[in-house]
């Protein structure tokens, strides 16, 4: 059982950073600089190939 302290702080951290982004979009508005970030129809990421 050595992976299982790891694997929980690794847990957490995430956990934090998504805490801490989540703040930082309550307070920031979207910057103009990214966009496609906060727009869900992103061409890049809707481009899939065809099987």
């Amino acid at each position: 059982m050595e992976g299982v302290p790891k694997f929980k702080e690794r847990e957490k951290a995430l956990e934090d950073d998504y805490i801490r982004r989540k703040e930082a979009e309550k307070f920031k508005p979207p910057a103009p600089t990214q966009p496609g970030s906060t727009q869900p129809s992103n061409p890049e990421h809707n481009v899939q190939p065809k099987k």
